[in-house]
């Protein structure tokens, strides 16, 4: 069963291994915290996340959710600073 992430913009589906891991947060409190472009990025990176981090981050082992965390952070930051770097 996939859950349904919603935006501004579209509804994008995200697994139960990923939205297990996320917060519940209320879209009044992200509202608050990020605008629509950047739920938007985020959106998107974990819709294309690979296979081996979307089973790391479902892991019960620390070491490889830990490492599945970094690259994730890692991704998100790379593409929200693409984001910023082309808008200056």
């Amino acid at each position: 069963m996939l859950l349904k992430a919603r935006t501004a913009q579209a509804t994008t589906q995200v697994p139960p291994s990923i939205a297990s891991t996320l917060p519940l947060i209320n879209d009044e409190a992200i509202g608050a915290i990020m605008d629509d472009k950047t739920k938007t990025i985020i959106l998107a990176v974990i819709e294309r996340a690979p296979q081996w981090l979307r089973n790391d981050l479902a892991t019960k082992d620390p070491a490889a959710r830990a490492r599945a965390e970094e690259a994730l952070a890692a991704m998100l930051v790379d593409a929200i600073g693409g984001r910023q770097a082309a808008a200056d």
